[in-house]
C-alpha cells in the first residue's frame, strides 16, 4: 500500500533509473483515469511502453511501471506493488543482495557482467514479503564505484517500506545491531519483548557482511553501508498481515 505523505517536501525514490512497478488489471482504464485527474494533482505523464505497459511519472518525478499481471503470473494478486526499482552503486548490487540472503533468508538471484544482455546495467533481484514481489537493486555507470557514506545517504529522502517475515525472532536476532529507534512512530524497539508488542521492527542501513556473514564479527569497527532503506519488519501476527488495504 501507499502512504499519503505530510510536508513541504515530497519523498520520491532516488535517482536516475528507480521505479514503482504495479500490477494492475485494466491498464486503459488506470490510463483514462489518470488522464481524468490532472487538473487535481498536475502534470502527469502517462506513455505505453509495450501494450502490457504504462509509464507513469507523477507531478514530483517519480516513475511508476503499471504492468499487466500476465507479465507477472507468479505474482499471486491481481493488483498491487510487484517489484521496487532502486538504483545503486557500481560493484555493489551482489553485496546488497548478499546481506538480504544472509540476515533475512530472501531468495535473490544476481545478473553479472557475463549474464546481462547488451546495454543492459548489473542488478540483483530480492525477492520479499507477498509472494511475487522483489526489490531490485541495478547497478548506475552515473553513480560510480567510488563512495562514501554521506554519498549513500544523499540517495536517501526520508522513505520506508513494511514487509513481512516469517522468520520473525530469527530475523531480529540477526539484525539487532541494526535496529533504527530515531523515528516518529510509537513502536521503538530496544529488546525482543517490544519487537513482539509491536509485531515488528526497523533497521536502515543496508551495509557489507564480513566474511563470517555476522553483524557482530566488526573487529572493532563499523561496517561500510550500502544502501539505506527505513525497513519496517513485520511478523505475520501484525494486525495488518493479509489485510486488503486498497481503496480505503
Amino acid at each position: 500500500m501507499f502512504h499519503i505523505c505530510k510536508g513541504p517536501v515530497a519523498q520520491r525514490l532516488p535517482t536516475p533509473g528507480s521505479a514503482i512497478g504495479l500490477v494492475l488489471p485494466n491498464l486503459p482504464a488506470v490510463a483514462a483515469q489518470l488522464e481524468q485527474l490532472r487538473e487535481l494533482i498536475g502534470n502527469v505523464k502517462v506513455a505505453y511502453i509495450t501494450p502490457e505497459v504504462l509509464q507513469v511519472t507523477d507531478p514530483h518525478g517519480q516513475c511508476y511501471m503499471v504492468h499487466a499481471h500476465s507479465q507477472f503470473p507468479n505474482f499471486a494478486a491481481d493488483r498491487g506493488i510487484v517489484y521496487l526499482q532502486l538504483p545503486c552503486f557500481v560493484g555493489t548490487a551482489a553485496e546488497i543482495a548478499r546481506f538480504y540472503s544472509t540476515l533475512l533468508g530472501s531468495p535473490i538471484r544476481v545478473r553479472t557482467q557475463d549474464q546481462q544482455q547488451a546495454g543492459q546495467p548489473i542488478q540483483a533481484e530480492v525477492n520479499m514479503g507477498h509472494p511475487g514481489t522483489k526489490l531490485i537493486f541495478q547497478e548506475r555507470k552515473e553513480l560510480g564505484s567510488t563512495f562514501t557514506e554521506k554519498d549513500v545517504l544523499r540517495l536517501f529522502s526520508g522513505w520506508h517500506m513494511a514487509f513481512y517475515v516469517a522468520d520473525f525472532s530469527g530475523t531480529y536476532s540477526r539484525l539487532r545491531p541494526l535496529l533504527f529507534n530515531n523515528h516518529p512512530y510509537k513502536d521503538k524497539v530496544y529488546n525482543f519483548k517490544d519487537a513482539l508488542n509491536f509485531h515488528q521492527y526497523r533497521f536502515q542501513d543496508i551495509v557489507q557482511l564480513p566474511a563470517s556473514g555476522t553483524l557482530e564479527d566488526r573487529k572493532g569497527g563499523s561496517l561500510p553501508v550500502l544502501y539505506r532503506i527505513s525497513h519496517e519488519c513485520r511478523s505475520t501476527a501484525h494486525p495488518n498481515f493479509l489485510r486488503c488495504l486498497f481503496n480505503r
